[in-house]
């Protein structure tokens, strides 16, 4: 491995994604493809799961699912907005375009329907970081 590689190693390794999907098949792909692309990944199926995460852990980025078993994506997008700058990209089925005008308007910062294009995904993520500028020192954490 040479110099950049190590270092764009270690720069993607500073950034802890979470995904918070409630469908198996669909989370263990996400984390494997993640994990392959040298994040630190944490799941969980629920929002009080993501809670848990934040309040132990700096997040850089989650990526959400709007329908989730103990409570809606939307109404967790808005109350993470208001305590946190973190990253957040929704990640559902729901392609309607005033579910995305809404996801949006809740403070997501981007939104993206299933299947996915995990590649894509990536680059979205990759963005994410960017414009947040999310590493360690000013990762978000719930408060």
């Amino acid at each position: 491995m040479n110099r950049y590689e190590q270092k764009e190693t270690a720069r993607r390794m500073s950034h802890h994604i979470v995904i918070v999907e409630d469908e198996p098949v669909t989370q263990a792909r996400l984390q494997a493809y993640f994990e392959q692309e040298g994040y630190r990944v944490s799941v969980t199926d629920s929002g009080a799961g993501l809670r848990d995460i934040m309040e132990h852990e700096h997040v850089s980025l989650i990526l959400l699912d709007i329908n989730l078993p103990d409570e809606n994506g939307l109404m967790l997008t808005r109350a993470l907005r208001e305590r946190s700058t973190v990253g957040i990209i929704l990640v559902t089925g729901r392609c309607d375009q005033i579910d995305r005008i809404v996801g949006l308007e809740m403070g997501a910062d981007d939104y993206v329907t299933k299947p996915l294009e995990l590649r894509e995904l990536v680059v979205r993520v990759k963005k994410s970081f960017v414009a947040h500028r999310s590493g360690p020192p000013h990762a978000a954490k719930c408060q």
